[in-house]
């Protein structure tokens, strides 16, 4: 959700000017001391050492603290990288968003372009931009580039907090930030003027163990007994860090009775939104998983289109999303073990993608880009928390994360884009499925049905034809369909249509009924013509009722009439187990 840093041999990342105004005093006798525009050197994070709030592996993070200086903003000089995404995002001291600026929302200086809209021209030259922090609260009209920090969640005033930078997936051949270097990150009065003494006066440089220090002294989420994660595992979307916490700890069958007296109180609605230095222009799913479960573990979604960056293009396309990731996180330490980005998805027929994740021994033969899957590594954990991030939707585009309301109705809003997950219980049972890009890993194996409807004819319906030569036949048609065992799902049965046959005896040959209510010359009487009936279904589908009135009145004669049901399988009453049978005589 999203901080930083990497483990070892993934990219480096930085922090940018760290903010520690730890103390404002009063007397200008130290000026001298200290740097007159209040700008600091930059660090980094140690990427050995910090990997937490569940980071992306395709961004990279430069973070900064801030504390509310009277009069002073915090002023942003930098240059639009080339990359897919950049923004600025604000937090309170809790670790939740406040305010934040997406590239599409930072104004160019005069003469410049901004490369990241749509259309525009990626490879400008002309790309300097001007940001602002402001420490007050949110006016009726916004500053032109500038966040605000002091309203936190609820209304409440906010005077402390982070604010992060980030940079996501810079063209090929560049450099992690985009070719474009850190922006400078400066004091200054709200009317742009240098600060006074005053303020500069006992301003901390930050050191590059004190702001790891800081970060990686954030606690993760303990790992219950059992190891968290059903089967198969539950998908919700992030709401809170409470949430997030009860969901992930009582995931399992022994927390389910916590977990749900903890949905129904009081509690469940606090907690504000966001947490764990989450990117308000994303929305997340995450789902609990454990290895107990099973050794390999599929997820099969429809994806959303993207601009792809890479190869890096000459104008800003668009798409659905701006971007999409699936990580495979640690639910204790909260490091990401990898995470595979929207132009490193493997794509199947549809725009459908198939994850598969399993240790690296567990790895199916199968679960490669030819057969339509992107493996990823699970890690040594039992256990795990799988993230699915969208970012910046079209405001067109119905299925985002961003348009769930609540937790309970993701895959009601998103559709075939929410992700479905399975587990196998090792690379053996999964490599069972073979090699094909069309199939689904994800389908439940379903029983073949083989069985016909069951059809009858209601007596009255037919002891009444004697009196009348317009009568109306009516009855019911069961279709079961297949019951299934403890490996497949029972399928219900879906009938699909009743037909009736009625002819009268001519001695050793026949006369059928046709639609138009007229009678057929003699003919054999295996030449049997049927004729649909009327079909009031039942819930479910595998129920009906039927009735047929013939269109003309009968002519004088001995009848007999049959009834079949047809079922969705294509399944039809034999005669010789037909039960839909009778005779009747109009007079």
């Amino acid at each position: 959700m999203g901080v930083p840093c990497k483990p070892v041999g993934a990219r480096v990342v930085g922090i940018l000017c760290v903010l520690a105004i730890a103390g404002l005093a009063t007397a200008s006798g130290a000026a001298a001391q200290v740097d007159q525009t209040c700008e600091l050197s930059l660090t980094k994070f140690d990427p050995a050492v910090v990997n937490v709030a569940y980071p992306d592996q395709a961004a990279t993070y430069y973070s900064g603290t801030y504390q509310a200086a009277p009069g002073m903003r915090i002023r942003i000089d930098g240059r639009y990288p080339h990359a897919r995404y950049m923004s600025f995002n604000v937090y309170d001291d809790a670790q939740r968003p406040l305010d934040a600026l997406a590239d599409v929302q930072i104004a160019p200086n005069p003469g410049g372009t901004n490369p990241f809209i749509e259309g525009a021209n990626r490879r400008a030259t002309q790309r300097d931009y001007t940001a602002f922090i402001d420490f007050g609260p949110f006016p009726a009209t916004r500053a032109r580039n500038t966040l605000y920090t002091g309203t936190g969640q609820g209304g409440t005033p906010n005077f402390n907090g982070t604010f992060i930078y980030r940079v996501y997936i810079p063209d090929k051949g560049l450099d992690e930030l985009g070719g474009t270097g850190v922006p400078t990150v400066t004091l200054e009065t709200a009317s742009g003027g240098k600060p006074p003494a005053s303020v500069c006066n006992n301003f901390s440089r930050p050191s590059v163990n004190g702001v790891n220090g800081t970060v990686a002294a954030q606690n993760g989420l303990p790992v219950a007994a059992p190891a968290p994660g059903t089967s198969p595992p539950h998908w919700r979307k992030f709401i809170n860090l409470p949430r997030s916490f009860a969901e992930t700890v009582l995931d399992n069958p022994y927390g389910d009775p916590a977990r749900r007296a903890y949905e129904s109180s009081a509690l469940y609605d606090l907690g504000g939104s966001g947490g764990f230095l989450s990117n308000i222009h994303n929305a997340y799913l995450y789902a609990p998983i454990a290895k107990d479960n099973g050794q390999v573990l599929v997820t099969r979604m429809k994806v959303p289109t993207f601009p792809n960056t890479r190869p890096a293009p000459s104008i800003m396309p668009g798409g659905q999303l701006r971007y999409f990731s699936f990580c495979q996180n640690e639910s204790q330490s909260q490091r990401f073990i990898a995470c595979a980005t929207d132009d490193e998805t493997t794509l199947t027929p549809g725009r459908y993608a198939n994850y598969v994740v399993s240790t690296p021994d567990e790895r199916p033969s199968n679960a490669r880009p030819e057969c339509g899957y992107t493996w990823l590594p699970w890690g040594p954990q039992p256990g795990g928390v799988l993230i699915f991030r969208n970012m910046l939707p079209d405001p067109a585009f119905p299925y985002a994360i961003q348009r769930v309301p609540e937790q309970g109705k993701e895959a009601q809003v998103m559709k075939a884009y929410f992700p479905v997950s399975q587990y196998y219980a090792d690379k053996t049972a999964f490599e069972k499925l073979g090699c094909s890009r069309t199939s689904s890993p994800v389908a439940k194996a379903v029983c073949r049905d083989r069985r016909a409807p069951h059809t009858t004819i209601s007596r009255s319906s037919v002891s009444g034809a004697t009196h009348d030569r317009r009568p109306v036949f009516k009855g019911r048609t069961t279709d079961l369909g297949c019951r299934g065992d403890s490996l497949h799902r029972s399928r219900a049965g879906d009938l699909s249509r009743v037909e009736v046959s009625i002819w009268r005896e001519a001695g050793t040959q026949c006369e059928f009924l046709r639609a138009g209510g007229d009678l057929t010359a003699p003919r054999t009487c295996s030449k049997r013509i049927w004729l649909r009936a009327k079909l009031r279904r039942h819930a479910g589908g595998s129920k009906a009722s039927w009735t047929f009135e013939p269109k003309s009145p009968l002519p004088p004669g001995r009848y007999r009439l049959r009834v079949r049901g047809i079922d969705a399988a294509g399944n039809r009453e034999r005669s010789h187990r037909f039960r839909g049978q009778d005779r009747f005589t109009v007079t």
